[in-house]
């Protein structure tokens, strides 16, 4: 399909459901138990068939989702570690929706939607879910610009994820699973970096040690943070470098220099992110009636002909023949 590079970040999307009612539960508890690391799996009220487990990568970053419907607890013991070859990561659990609570490193974190922990994965853990939407990020410690000691400072902690830099990360983490199929593999690599250096800076601040984070990691959490403006306001027809660089408390002049660490222009990243969505949006059946100007006008691009060279270029087909090709009508 010409040039088309975007790559779906997803590795997996198994569902509850994908099995007869008789196997559901023997099924659903082998899969959370290989998925997401060795824990013992209890849902003392049964399995519903909406339950749903996403997993995706963004370079050497997992990004999973877990959706329960009814009760769900997991445990996570020193037999479970030992047995278990991802044990050296760092995980950060994020609530969506329903309600958690994370018993880690003599700590117990009550989490409502938006509020999020850390968990060292080579130290016991119990979780109990409520009919909860259930994002994690799991990545090497090696990839977490925070100490050791910090790590241990910070996990079981709950954070709050509805203000300040905590808010930020949290709001991030819950948009990536939207988000990954919309980025190419290079891109997916400096996504996952750069959102475990954001998670970084928001736990520094909780420890009010801000200057122990290197100046490149706050400067990748910083991009984080314009990207995640970007991205809700694609369809915004004033959405430009000024706008972006005043909601965001910097200069214009700054603002570039960040995205030229990224080889690229704010007008030119702007660009790009508009088209993928109209990609994905021209690709969906469901919106195969929409009229292709329609498509580029929700995302910001009102000018038809100039449209389609732009897509052209960078997928190789003109709108309406990817269309044809994506959806096969």
């Amino acid at each position: 399909m010409g040039n088309d590079k975007a790559a779906a970040s997803v590795v997996q999307v198994l569902r509850a459901g994908d099995v007869s009612a008789d196997d559901r539960m023997d099924y659903w508890h082998q899969v959370v138990a290989d998925k997401c690391g060795r824990h013992a799996v209890r849902m003392p009220d049964g399995i519903d068939h909406t339950d749903e487990l996403w997993l995706g990568t963004a370079g050497g970053v997992r990004i999973d989702r877990f959706v329960a419907a009814r009760t769900l607890r997991a445990d996570r013991t020193v037999r479970h570690i030992r047995q278990d070859p991802d044990r050296r990561l760092c995980k950060v659990h994020v609530v969506a929706r329903g309600s958690a609570t994370v018993a880690h490193n003599g700590r117990t974190a009550v989490l409502a939607p938006g509020d999020f922990v850390l968990v060292d994965n080579e130290r016991p853990v119990s979780k109990r879910m409520e009919a909860v939407h259930f994002v994690t990020l799991a990545f090497p410690k090696t990839l977490f610009p925070l100490c050791p000691d910090d790590v241990s400072t910070l996990a079981g902690l709950r954070f709050d994820g509805e203000a300040g830099l905590g808010g930020l990360a949290s709001s991030f983490v819950r948009q990536l699973v939207g988000l990954l199929d919309t980025w190419d593999e290079g891109e997916g690599v400096r996504l996952g970096a750069a959102v475990v250096d954001l998670i970084a800076v928001a736990l520094a601040a909780q420890l009010d040690r801000d200057a122990s984070v290197p100046p490149d990691t706050l400067q990748r959490a910083r991009l984080v943070q314009i990207h995640g403006f970007i991205e809700e306001r694609l369809g915004d027809m004033d959405l430009a470098p000024a706008t972006v660089a005043a909601a965001n408390y910097i200069s214009v002049r700054y603002l570039h220099r960040l995205f030229e660490r990224q080889e690229t222009t704010v007008g030119a990243w702007i660009r790009r992110r508009r088209l993928e969505r109209c990609r994905r949006d021209l690709a969906d059946p469901a919106l195969r009636t929409l009229p292709v100007s329609t498509i580029a006008a929700r995302w910001g691009l009102t000018n038809p002909s100039q449209f389609s060279r732009q897509f052209r270029a960078v997928y190789g087909l003109p709108p309406t023949d990817y269309r044809r090709d994506a959806t096969g009508g």
